[in-house]
């Protein structure tokens, strides 16, 4: 069966009374229906569906490889809620095929652990229900009040607006805390809290690092992305002041690497030992992959 078409409406050539018809021949109408037909590849179905739906969604304390979202409406908001540790939604499906234009748009609960979306996941094998976003190295978080806006393209779910909601806490590991070379640095659970706000292709960071302790001499001390929501930085050494501190000498966060931030004094010159004893608070804003 051909795709559909645009339905033709002929049109009167004025007859030079200008009382009849139009000044535009039929000829050059019937061309700029045909630029229509061509630029939208046959698609245009004489009818839009304007349909609208809205559902809470209760999730489970596991990661979706997919997602099932019955009877989708053209334009679709989901409430997020239930689930109480944070969780990852590989791609979406619905009963029946998705169509070119359909919106998804996730809305999360107040006070939610993170809702992230993966990024062109391959967890699940059809290609076309996963999640195209903006930042592209770690899935896309939102929490309480954040939202997440897809449209389908007829290939993918792209992000189209995504705002974050509430800012998220890092997760502990003690591997996210390390020295650069010449000695130590230890940072137990009680010692520290990260947080972050991804906005577009820019990580929001927050640290408050309190009583760690430091052995040795080391250059500089790093914290890993995965503090952050694991997002690569795609700049390397912007930097930014360290507000507060108790460290002998003035100190800077920078980005080491695509992996990596680094704390370091001024002076470059290496950071004291100490245990139980240095305190760094801050923030930074650096751009992701």
């Amino acid at each position: 069966m051909p795709p559909p078409t645009i339905t033709r409406t002929p049109i009167i050539d004025d007859d030079g009374s200008l009382t009849v018809g139009t000044v535009f021949e039929n000829a050059w109408k019937q061309e700029f229906y045909g630029q229509i037909d061509a630029a939208l590849g046959g698609t245009y179905s004489g009818a839009v569906d304007q349909s609208f739906g809205f559902r809470y969604l209760a999730l489970s304390n596991q990661d979706y490889g997919e997602i099932a979202i019955p009877d989708l409406k053209s334009y679709e908001v989901i409430y997020l809620y239930n689930h109480t540790i944070p969780i990852t939604i590989h791609s979406v499906s619905t009963n029946g095929a998705i169509r070119t234009g359909q919106i998804i748009v996730f809305v999360g609960n107040v006070n939610i652990p993170a809702v992230r979306f993966a990024h062109l996941s391959t967890v699940q094998g059809n290609a076309a229900l996963r999640f195209t976003n903006i930042a592209t190295s770690a899935p896309t978080p939102i929490a309480g009040g954040g939202y997440a806006f897809y449209l389908y393209n007829g290939a993918t779910w792209i992000l189209v607006q995504h705002d974050q909601g509430e800012w998220l806490t890092g997760l502990y590991a003690a591997s996210n805390f390390s020295a650069a070379g010449g000695g130590t640095w230890v940072v137990d659970p009680a010692d520290v809290v990260t947080r972050y706000q991804i906005r577009g292709k820019t990580l929001h960071a927050q640290f408050v690092l309190q009583q760690t302790t430091i052995t040795g001499a080391p250059g500089g001390l790093y914290m890993a992305r995965h503090a952050f929501g694991g997002f690569y930085h795609a700049q390397v050494g912007y930097h930014t002041r360290i507000g507060y501190h108790n460290n002998p000498v003035d100190v800077f966060v920078a980005v080491a690497d695509g992996e990596l931030l680094i704390i370091q004094q001024m002076n470059f010159q290496p950071l004291t030992a100490g245990t139980n004893t240095w305190t760094y608070q801050g923030q930074t804003h650096v751009p992701i992959i």
